[in-house]
């Protein structure tokens, strides 16, 4: 019978680069564990010779990425048990808390095209929201290079600042079909400085108001573009006022302000609703 094996920390989630990973392997057997490997995005980084098998690692989050753990456990027998593969995703530092955030209302847009329509709303922010109505099409599953369907709004970016985008919108029929759009900007980077989520590419970010599969939509709501987690930073590489420019996805959809967390880094919600 070959091993049974797991890793019970960590458990997956963001850390920050730098930060050292301590890593914890649950390892049993009925004849008794051996070595324990533990692998960083697949290649062997650790052996392990007696329980508990725990390791403190830093090479993991030495540079910003998508990162994976296993390990690998054997007996006496010379059998061998694999863990499920643990995903962490490590991000450059948080810029200093306490410099603010930057709102953007969708009444303030400085260009509308398309389908897009403004709609006055008094439960929107600001009174005002922009509305994709439903064309019947189907949803594209990436951005649009040159798309017939979108609006823009400006703001001051910082090079370098970590930014998290949230979104205030809600869904037609409160269906998740109808619940989402892609972001693209100018000057957007990777925390590495690679070009990313540009205006007049198929790269964009996406966000949704669904937060999670599964999880209730109930008329307005916040999330940031990620899905059943915190999504990724948005960097810039060149300071100068910037334009989001969220492409339609082809659905009824609604939005009514956008905050963008600068310096403040905000990690959570501006509000429930």
């Amino acid at each position: 019978m070959a091993p049974v094996v797991r890793i019970t920390s960590p458990v997956g989630g963001i850390v920050t680069t730098g930060t050292p990973l301590t890593i914890t392997v649950d390892a049993t057997d009925d004849v008794g564990v051996t070595p324990v490997d533990v692998l960083e995005n697949g290649v062997v980084r650790h052996t392990l010779t007696k329980a508990p098998f725990q390791v403190t690692s830093t090479t993991l989050t030495a540079t910003a990425g998508t990162k994976t753990l296993s390990a690998r456990a054997y007996d006496a027998a010379g059998n061998m048990g694999t863990s499920e593969t643990v995903q962490i995703i490590v991000e450059a530092p948080a810029p200093p808390a306490g410099v603010g955030e930057i709102v953007l209302h969708t009444r303030n847009a400085t260009r509308i095209v398309g389908n897009w329509q403004l709609v006055s709303d008094t439960t929107a922010a600001g009174g005002a929201r922009l509305w994709n109505p439903d064309a019947g099409l189907a949803r594209p599953s990436t951005a649009l290079a040159q798309p017939a369907d979108y609006f823009e709004l400006t703001f001051q970016a910082e090079a370098g600042m970590a930014y998290r985008i949230w979104m205030r919108g809600r869904a037609d029929k409160n269906h998740w079909a109808n619940d989402s759009a892609f972001f693209q900007f100018t000057g957007t980077v990777t925390a590495a400085g690679a070009p990313v989520y540009r205006i007049g590419t198929t790269s964009g970010t996406w966000l949704s108001v669904e937060a999670c599969s599964g999880c209730p939509l109930r008329n307005w709501g916040w999330n940031d573009n990620g899905y059943g987690g915190p999504g990724p930073l948005l960097y810039f590489g060149t300071s100068y006022a910037d334009g989001p420019r969220p492409a339609a996805r082809g659905r009824p959809c609604h939005r009514s302000d956008r905050p963008v967390a600068g310096a403040v880094h905000r990690d959570t919600a501006r509000g429930s609703r």
